[in-house]
């Protein structure tokens, strides 16, 4: 008996190559979303710069440091312990009445889906900051207070004279920094598309700014400046090649 032959299996369809993202905007409400957060940082940072100056004011008007000088005076008679024992309290005075601005912040941040850190930890990380930020306050206090007893008339132009130039310097540090790690973080690109997809690296990256809400064309003098990450648009331009 003469068997059939098997019909031929039709012939598999080529795969389409995946399509390459070359450009991403936000959805409406994702847009929205980065808008409302903008504007948020934007008023909390000025509202967060007079808050700062009342609180100077409370501090002086209540005279804080000067309760806190007698009470150093009255412990020692040595300079430097008295700083051990002015610094702290002055620190944590204006810390805590600065407090609920850093609660608003991480508030947004958690708000927003920006972070997904706990208050507990959050408050463990404000606490390690205070510390270090008390090490650092009570040496310099302690310098400040040995310049002043040595020059009583001129310590203001001497501070001034030091300052200067350290200020000049950080304001050109910055953007060198900034441009060190994002020189940084293009290499890692360039890695990661040795070893993956770069379409696929795109889409994980457009994800993160959907999920985060970003603005995808920061002010490129800020951006120069500040950010320690490119923008995203110059990321996607180059994994894209």
């Amino acid at each position: 008996m003469q068997q059939t032959p098997p019909a031929a299996s039709p012939a598999a369809s080529p795969q389409a190559p995946p399509q390459r993202i070359t450009k991403y905007t936000l959805p409406p409400d994702r847009y929205q979303k980065a808008r409302n957060l903008a504007r948020i940082h934007f008023r909390f940072a000025l509202i967060s710069f007079v808050y700062g100056l009342v609180v100077l004011w409370l501090v002086l008007r209540w005279k804080f440091a000067a309760k806190y000088r007698t009470w150093a005076e009255n412990k020692s008679p040595k300079r430097f312990l008295q700083a051990l024992v002015f610094s702290p309290p002055l620190i944590l005075t204006i810390d805590i009445i600065e407090l609920p601005t850093g609660v608003y912040e991480n508030w947004v941040s958690r708000r927003y889906g920006l972070s997904v850190q706990g208050w507990r930890s959050w408050f463990w990380d404000w606490t390690k900051g205070e510390l270090i930020t008390i090490i650092i306050a009570t040496i310099l206090i302690w310098i400040l207070y040995a310049v002043i007893r040595k020059s009583q008339r001129r310590w203001w132009s001497y501070f001034w004279l030091v300052s200067l130039p350290i200020g000049l310097f950080l304001f050109f540090v910055q953007p060198l920094t900034s441009r060190y790690s994002r020189k940084r973080e293009f290499e890692a690109d360039a890695y990661a598309t040795n070893h993956a997809s770069a379409t696929e690296l795109v889409r994980a990256l457009v994800k993160l700014y959907q999920d985060n809400a970003a603005t995808l064309t920061p002010d490129p003098l800020h951006s120069a400046f500040y950010d320690s990450h490119p923008p995203a648009a110059m990321r996607i331009a180059r994994l894209s090649k």
